[in-house]
């Protein structure tokens, strides 16, 4: 699980390279990523980043405390979800 936090960050194209980059790198090694303090074109960059990678593992959030609260609910729905897996 990641938090990403960006709030106050630029962005240009070399950040925006290297943020797919990460994506693609981390997929198999994250269950989830959420991202927060996009603005601008911070979002609009970060859609594009959804498209290229296609990534089901990205989303954003408005706050530190939100992001906090989905990353705990997705380890918890992962921890219930595995004994029905093997039963």
């Amino acid at each position: 699980l990641c938090l990403c936090e960006v709030t106050g960050g630029k962005t240009n194209t070399e950040i925006n390279q290297v943020l797919k980059e990460f994506v693609q790198y981390a997929d198999p090694y994250m269950k989830m990523i959420t991202v927060i303090g996009l603005a601008g074109l911070q979002t609009i960059l970060f859609n594009a980043v959804l498209m290229f990678t296609r990534s089901k593992k990205l989303t954003t959030k408005n706050s530190r405390e939100e992001a906090l609260d989905w990353l705990a609910k997705q380890k918890i729905l992962y921890i219930t979800t595995v004994p029905t897996l093997v039963e």
